[in-house]
């Protein structure tokens, strides 16, 4: 059976891929901080040796066969040298600090670059940059929540299950011909208004906010709400929509989605029309 790339590398040792491999090494020099070059890495072979060329240390391994699976045939795990004699590490690629980093990630999303290179210094004495401490920590991410690709994907379904499990919910996501790709489709924009977010209006104020603001995720965007004013004075969200662009066509979307919500939901104590909007 195929081990973990977390376990110790050993004469024997199986992982499931070259990738696991090749991540374990470089997790162990990272570790007992050393360099390794790489003599040979294709498909089927994987040897690396002590950057320093008077060491002995030395690994070589391979694939099973005709599956993907690799095992360790030989490993010098013994240094004739000090290891890394500076502040970098040949080795340590963002994807390494990525797993490295991911269970505190997990704990602390607003985890920031500044304190991953601060806490890989006093951990490794090894001094990143900050792109790569901005990349390691992207990486985490996607590993922890998905790509943002496989996220757009979903928002079709997304959309069913709000609405399943929240029924009088308004989820709805469109979608065009790729740039890229016609044969293909990409997002456009998307609407969502909480079934309790609707109900809650009709007690608001007679009062109604739209506003746009950017985004600053990967695709950027648009984000446009509908916001109103409780009995409390504080702010009640009632709808939102994600757009590429703030422009004429997506509010005059927005709003016409909208319009059949407020209508339904107009708070009691109004006649029907008297309703503020406040807006630049």
């Amino acid at each position: 059976m195929a081990t973990s790339s977390a376990e110790v590398l050993a004469v024997g040792a199986c992982f499931e891929s070259m990738a696991d491999l090749r991540l374990a090494c470089k997790r162990l020099a990272l570790a007992e901080t050393f360099e390794f070059t790489t003599d040979k890495a294709d498909k089927t072979r994987y040897t690396i040796r002590c950057r320093n060329e008077t060491c002995s240390w030395r690994l070589h391994a391979s694939v099973i066969g005709e599956t993907s699976n690799v095992v360790i045939r030989t490993f010098e795990n013994t240094h004739q040298c000090f290891g890394i004699i500076g502040n970098g590490h040949k080795n340590l690629s963002a994807r390494v600090l990525a797993a490295k980093i991911e269970d505190k990630i997990r704990v602390h999303s607003s985890y920031s670059g500044k304190t991953i290179r601060e806490d890989i210094r006093l951990e490794f004495g090894v001094t990143i940059s900050k792109s790569k401490a901005y990349h390691a920590k992207d990486f985490a991410f996607t590993a922890i929540n998905g790509s943002y690709e496989a996220s757009y994907e979903s928002l079709p379904q997304y959309c069913i299950d709000l609405k399943t499990s929240n029924p009088e919910t308004v989820a709805i996501v469109e979608s065009k011909p790729s740039s890229t790709d016609p044969g293909m489709k990409e997002f456009s924009r998307m609407f969502v208004t909480f079934s309790a977010a609707g109900k809650g209006f009709a007690h608001c104020r007679p009062l109604l906010g739209l506003d746009g603001t950017h985004l600053k995720s990967k695709y950027k965007g648009i984000l446009l709400s509908a916001t109103g004013v409780d009995a409390c004075g504080s702010l009640f969200p009632l709808a939102h929509t994600v757009v590429e662009t703030e422009n004429d066509d997506n509010w005059d979307w927005f709003l016409k989605v909208l319009h059949p919500i407020i209508e339904q939901h107009t708070p009691t104590f109004l006649v029907p029309g008297e309703l503020t909007f406040l807006s630049d």
